[in-house]
């Protein structure tokens, strides 16, 4: 509209050269508005084709996580099955090292109950709590001959109070050092309140 306008304007002038000067000026003006709107839009396109190729990126990532929810269902079902396995020996475990109590323990020491037990006392102190267990230290004083020391060693080994053991230490007595004089140290345990 503003077009025909100037251009019926422009013909009504009497000097062409000023008609020719406005048509050049118009088209220079239209030329850098086209450019300059170009210039806009290829910005625009190339701002937008980012963003495109960001959420492209993203969705990826989304479906690479998503395709991943089996193998780490499955993981979390492997890890499960590892825990109750754990459960079950810790269970077995706890069982079998509260099966030497201190009465156990004076059992086998007092079998020999004549003249000849090397067993003489034993002295108890508490010591840390380890999860469901409750700790406890027993020197055991062993006084005797080599053959009696040893039998109860020997029973002792073989009783599950055997892996208890946790020091023994030894000196030799007597004229013909045929004599030992010893101190065993043990650790038992006993369930807590927590077990």
């Amino acid at each position: 509209m503003w077009w025909h306008f100037l251009r019926k304007q422009l013909q009504e002038q009497v000097d062409q050269k000023i008609c020719v000067l406005l048509y050049v000026m118009i088209g220079l003006l239209a030329y850098i508005m086209i450019d300059h709107a170009e210039v806009l839009s290829g910005k625009n396109i190339d701002g937008i084709t980012q963003e495109l190729q960001d959420i492209h990126e993203k969705i990826e990532l989304w479906n690479d996580m998503i395709g991943q929810i089996p193998s780490v269902e499955k993981e979390i079902a492997l890890l499960k099955q590892e825990q109750s396995q754990l459960n079950f020996v810790d269970d077995e475990w706890i069982e079998k090292i509260v099966l030497c109590d201190e009465k156990s323990l004076l059992n086998i020491l007092k079998q020999d109950q004549d003249e000849n037990s090397p067993f003489l006392q034993f002295r108890v102190e508490q010591g840390n709590a380890i999860r469901f267990l409750d700790e406890y230290k027993y020197e055991v004083d062993l006084y005797g001959y080599y053959e009696d020391i040893f039998l109860l060693l020997g029973r002792l080994d073989a009783s599950p109070c055997g892996m208890h053991v946790n020091r023994w230490t030894m000196k030799v007595r007597g004229a013909n050092r045929d004599i030992i004089e010893g101190l065993l140290t043990l650790k038992l345990y006993k369930k807590n309140s927590k077990s």
